[in-house]
């Protein structure tokens, strides 16, 4: 219990919930009345009847003994808590024209939305100041998102929310917390919402932000009559709460070191004293002495804070965590200055649209952290948009305080990773060049765990396919059994459904019948057209006309990828393969008899802008 005196102080704490009345004025019946509002949304009166009296006076025990405070008996009938379920709302009403122009901006700003990637973006008008004729409750959203997950065929999310959208990311986690893999909670709502300061400075006072028109603003914005029915009528607080250890294994967490609403210091706490179940002690330090950004080695939780954010490109990281004279080094870039390193992490967002997958936090030494990485950069502004992939480990120094004092990193693709190194220029500007052209079609989810210099590392999520045997003698370059499967997705069915194209292509080949691969059993060559994800189930799919197309489930893999261009013939493909298992070997990796050749274009693109893969199946592969 001692964490939790060191998390609020009760004066303070039950003084707020009263409007600022003294703890002295405060008496034992008041308390429970409040607990029987928080827990229960009942008066004490209906706890009472329903038998239930001695639970609200096990709480006020437990409040008693944990702050070491003794209630003054009886009831103060001249005290009021803030119950705002129960009081009457606070509404401005704004005039139609308003409305027509919040809808307007609300198109406007969907236009200028965009994505490299499937994103599923749900916006929650009814708090956005929008007119709506439906006020959900919190739940009832996160059952539409469910629901428009089983549509799209998606059966797991990484899920990123803001505000009141962490909210609905609680219940999520609550309720369906298998579908979801990882979260990133900006600016969140959800944890510690036993304290009071949402609620009073949103719903009952001015938040104080030192900008009257900032002030003015909120003050708008929580007397709009939906955003006030929301929170007012169809929010509650014990639902919605989220402990830490119901967030994933792989969670980030943003606070603003000033905000007006929720106080950050006190969410962070939360973690750092145990609060909500978690064990004191538990928490793994940056060194010995780290005080201020956690890293959970076993859960890579991190936690962060304050307002001055430096934006880097695996995670959101405050710039006083790290030392005026920090050392970065990776194989072309050297800086031995927080001002450059700022300066370096800005110019990577603005030049590439990045994506960053991290996949282990380690704690090596007492005072180092190691990263395991991929990060994309997709050079948007070129006009072929090339997209260099890395993957590797980052090695992060900290001092005796928890400073970060260093950051090195190391990529998979090289051997010499010293600074400027020949070989990591020259794979750079071999990635800068390369003109491949990739479809945006839809396309089998994957990750990248590893971009070594030959070949990529992935693991493949389950997808269905329809599925053809090529002609006896066919070979995975050539085009047999195209037609058919055209034929099955443009409409060649029991439904007459037209399906989505998507990409790549794929033909297999075993190296012999029945060999690991071989999907049939009988050494044949297949082709094979991936089916959009909305599909969750080969059962879902309609039947096709021809008996030569098969529907399938194909399980999830790792795979070996290698890259190259050209029309794939025979010999082109032949040879890939050779080099992609010679580079398996010598890194110690083992892959199944056969392959699949997976090509991405339409047959008129030019060789130099064609994208083909060769993909080997990993045997007796871990990760991580």
């Amino acid at each position: 219990m001692a964490h939790l005196k060191l998390f609020a102080d009760i004066r303070h704490f039950l003084s707020i919930w009263f409007h600022g009345a003294p703890l002295e004025d405060i008496k034992r019946d008041n308390v429970a009345d409040l607990l029987a509002y928080a827990f229960f949304y009942k008066t004490r009166d209906e706890v009472d009847a329903e038998g239930r009296a001695h639970e609200l006076e096990a709480m006020v025990q437990f409040i008693e003994a944990t702050w070491d405070v003794t209630l003054t008996p009886g009831h103060n009938p001249s005290l009021r808590w803030m119950c705002h379920l129960w009081e009457p709302m606070k509404v401005w009403y704004e005039p139609l024209g308003f409305y027509l122009f919040m809808e307007a901006a609300a198109l406007l700003g969907a236009l200028a939305l965009r994505a490299d990637r499937p994103l599923l973006a749900l916006e929650f008008k009814h708090v956005s100041m929008r007119w709506v004729l439906w006020v959900p409750t919190v739940d009832e959203v996160a059952e539409v998102l469910v629901a428009i997950m089983r549509r799209e065929g998606l059966e797991r999310c990484c899920l990123m929310g803001h505000s009141y959208g962490t909210a609905v990311a609680s219940r999520l986690l609550q309720q369906h917390p298998a579908k979801v893999v990882q979260t990133c909670m900006i600016d969140p709502v959800c944890f510690s919402m036993f304290m009071p300061n949402l609620l009073r400075n949103f719903l009952y006072e001015s938040p104080g932000s030192g900008s009257r028109l900032g002030d003015f603003m909120m003050q708008c914005a929580a007397r709009d009559v939906h955003v006030s029915a929301t929170l007012s009528r169809r929010f509650f607080w014990s639902d919605v709460n989220l402990f830490e250890e119901q967030l994933p294994g792989r969670s980030l967490v943003v606070l603003s070191g000033q905000d007006v609403l929720m106080a950050a210091a006190e969410v962070r706490r939360g973690p750092e004293l145990g609060v909500g179940g978690r064990q004191e002690g538990s928490v793994g330090r940056l060194g010995a002495a780290c005080t201020a950004a956690y890293i959970n080695a076993g859960r890579s939780l991190v936690m962060l804070s304050g307002q001055d954010m430096l934006v880097a490109v695996a995670e959101e990281i405050t710039a006083s965590r790290y030392a005026r004279g920090i050392v970065f080094e990776d194989p072309i870039t050297r800086i031995s200055d927080i001002n450059a390193y700022q300066l370096m992490i800005r110019a990577i967002k603005t030049l590439f649209n990045v994506a960053f997958d991290l996949h282990d936090v380690t704690i090596t030494k007492p005072d180092e952290v190691t990263t395991t990485w991929t990060m994309s950069l997709k050079a948007w502004e070129l006009p072929w948009q090339p997209t260099l992939l890395f993957s590797g480990r980052s090695f992060y120094k900290v001092d005796s305080g928890g400073t970060i004092i260093s950051h090195r990193d190391v990529w998979d693709a090289v051997d010499n990773n010293a600074f400027l190194s020949p070989e990591a220029v020259a794979e750079v500007l071999r990635q800068l060049l390369q003109l491949q052209i990739t479809p945006g079609l839809e396309t089998p989810a994957y990750t990248v765990l590893k971009a070594a210099r030959d070949y990529e590392l992935r693991r493949y999520q389950p997808y269905i396919v329809a599925e053809t045997a090529m002609p006896s003698g066919s070979t995975p370059a050539g085009g047999a059994g195209f037609n058919d499967l055209a034929g099955y997705i443009f409409g060649g069915n029991s439904n007459q459904q037209s399906m989505e194209m998507t990409t790549p292509v794929f033909t297999r080949s075993p190296a012999q019948p029945g060999a690991a691969g071989d999907s049939s059993g009988s050494g044949e060559v297949t082709m094979q057209f991936v089916l959009e994800k909305k599909f969750a189930d080969v059962d879902e799919l309609p039947q096709p006309n021809s008996r030569k197309v098969r529907r399938k489930q194909l399980p999830g893999s790792f795979c070996a990828a290698a890259r190259f261009s050209g029309f794939a013939f025979d010999w082109e493909v032949k040879d890939a393969e050779r080099k992609l298992r010679a580079a398996l070997a010598k890194d110690g990796l083992r892959a199944k008899p056969g392959y699949s050749l997976a090509r991405y274009n339409e047959p008129w693109v030019p060789p130099p802008l064609r994208r083909n893969e060769v993909l080997l199946e990993l045997v007796d592969f871990e990760w991580p």
